[in-house]
């Protein structure tokens, strides 16, 4: 189903040479001034609604890896902490060996 809008539009030369490249890098074929202005529109729509997809992707996956992050981070500050206490563990034991080892001496 198509329905015809008829829209009048105003376009100095320098706007109308940006359309013209757009569509020739574009590689788009128009036979009269209005259908090349309907396929610029919809090949820009098109692209904005592409990339505005894209960017809902990609912000769905950051907020996945900053998660993955994030529970990293937690990991390695646990593993952290355990280190710290088993370091604080060994530096008791080697007091307690020095300890006994100047009973055995005595």
């Amino acid at each position: 189903m198509t329905k015809d809008i008829v829209i009048q539009l105003f376009l100095d030369l320098e706007q109308f040479g940006d359309i013209k490249a757009a569509a020739d890098v574009r590689r788009i074929s128009y036979s009269n001034n209005s259908e090349l202005i309907r396929k610029i529109l919809f090949d820009y729509t098109k692209k904005i609604y592409d990339l505005n997809i894209t960017a809902g992707l990609i912000e769905s996956k950051t907020a996945g890896l900053k998660e993955q992050c994030a529970q990293k981070d937690a990991i390695i500050e646990q593993l952290r902490s355990q280190i710290h206490k088993l370091n604080q563990e060994l530096e008791i034991e080697h007091s307690n060996l020095a300890l006994a080892i100047k009973r055995v001496k005595k």
